[in-house]
């Protein structure tokens, strides 16, 4: 798996979470591990 620092930010009810790594990437990352 990417490691994968995340920056939550919420307001009590939406959580947004800021990592350094694309959608894509991650996908790719998970498709892999299985």
């Amino acid at each position: 798996r990417l490691p994968n620092p995340t920056l939550a930010v919420t307001d009590g009810r939406i959580t947004v979470k800021f990592h350094p790594w694309s959608i894509e990437a991650i996908v790719a990352s998970e498709q892999a591990a299985h």
